[in-house]
């Protein structure tokens, strides 16, 4: 008789994680589609490119963790990744996934709880790791299973990364914060203040570099591990509406932008940041959320002044990733709002002619901070954008001689 870890011995531990944060959270478990339609429907994350399809392997672990089953390595419910795979269920759409993520998880807790004496250890921190989570949607009155915002599963998909290893550095942060809760607010960022400000102070030696090796961290590398751990969450877990609603009601989004210019902020934090925004920019169905950064956290303004001080310090990869942000939220905005705008409506023409003013302000502050930096693909979008924003200023009201000297600015570049 085949072992239930021989058969998740079989499992690439890697994928399976890639296939936990990129979970497909429109995928419904009862459809019966073909390979083509599966693909679409998880944005070409099939098996086939490196992802595992979480209609079979959800189902197949509910098997294997079924009551009445033994399972002769329960750590292994943990390596193979299959734990992760569960928590991130609990963002799908769809209920059906949500109920079966539950119900795997509850099983690979009851298993942890019958290991042996020897994992005392491991199955203290595994079991409250799963505990907090259960309580945490205990809190939920409703019927079915909550569904949990993207950013918290992806918090906890790479919890399990990081407990799975006690000599990873992480270890003593993630761990001390799994076991003082009592439940897992699952509606918040989780440690994202403590991680993120860091009580690991760098020293004046360390406070410009990158974090450096893994197995031997230093103090003052400590504090820039955590940064980036917590942002690369951020970035991984920003998905859907409800993980910007997420952000927003933390004021996240303000602390990472006014930290972005700040002498604490590394390369690789910049990065980190500039990618967490792109992934605001280019929600799913709706422009909503870019529409309040550019009105409330004034993000092309910031942008703008975020290109002036990389081109004044000679951060040319600093210069590219802002332009991409800003190509990125032009094409949200031009694809998901403009084109559906009334353009009589004299309300409507002010606001949207304001707004493809500023867009294109801040495309000639990009063009001419990368103009001798970037590459020319890049500066043809730019180009090719701002000559879109012109036409959509010109539909909402900007008269023709100011259309036709701006034009020529352009065609200048």
């Amino acid at each position: 008789m085949t072992r239930a870890s021989e058969v998740l011995g079989l499992i690439e531990t890697e994928r399976m994680v890639r296939s936990a944060i990129r979970f497909p959270l429109k995928l419904k478990m009862a459809e019966v589609q073909d390979d083509k339609a599966a693909s679409e429907a998880v944005g070409n994350e099939t098996s086939s490119n490196g992802f595992y399809d979480p209609r079979f392997f959800l189902p197949l672990a509910a098997q294997i963790c079924r009551p009445d089953a033994f399972v002769d390595r329960h750590l292994k419910l943990v390596e193979s990744g299959v734990l992760g795979l569960a928590f991130a269920s609990l963002s799908s759409h769809d209920p059906t996934f949500r109920l079966i993520g539950v119900t795997v998880i509850s099983r690979i807790h009851a298993h942890i709880q019958r290991a042996k004496k020897s994992l005392s250890a491991e199955k203290q921190v595994w079991s409250h790791l799963i505990e907090i989570v259960r309580n945490g949607l205990a809190k939920s009155s409703q019927d079915e299973v909550t569904r949990v915002p993207s950013i918290v599963t992806a918090f906890l998909v790479r919890a399990c990364i990081i407990l799975h290893s006690p000599l990873d550095p992480m270890y003593k942060s993630i761990s001390s914060f799994v076991l003082a809760k009592p439940t897992l607010d699952l509606f918040g960022v989780p440690d994202f203040l403590r991680l993120f400000h860091s009580h690991s102070q760098p020293t004046i030696s360390s406070s410009t570099t990158d974090s450096g090796g893994v197995n031997d961290v230093n103090c003052s590398e400590q504090f820039l591990m955590e940064r980036h751990w917590i942002l690369t969450v951020l970035d991984e877990g920003m998905r859907d509406r409800l993980d910007y609603n997420v952000c927003q009601q933390q004021y996240i989004f303000k602390m990472i932008m006014s930290f972005y210019p700040s002498t604490l902020a590394s390369k690789k934090s910049r990065g980190l940041v500039v990618s967490i925004l792109a992934k605001v920019a280019s929600l799913p169905d709706t422009a909503q959320p870019l529409i309040e950064m550019i009105k409330t956290h004034g993000l092309l303004g910031w942008v703008s002044d975020q290109v002036k001080q990389a081109r004044n310090s000679g951060d040319h990869g600093g210069t590219e990733q802002l332009t991409k942000l800003v190509l990125t939220a032009w094409k949200t905005v031009n694809d998901k709002l403009l084109s559906s705008v009334d353009v009589d409506s004299k309300a409507a023409g002010t606001f949207f002619n304001d707004l493809a003013t500023e867009f294109f302000m801040v495309f000639c502050e990009c063009s001419f901070s990368g103009r001798e930096s970037m590459p020319k693909n890049i500066l043809v979008q730019v180009k090719d954008c701002t000559n879109e924003v012109l036409r959509s200023m010109k539909s909402f009201g900007t008269g023709e001689e100011t259309i036709r000297v701006l034009g020529k600015r352009v065609n200048d570049w």
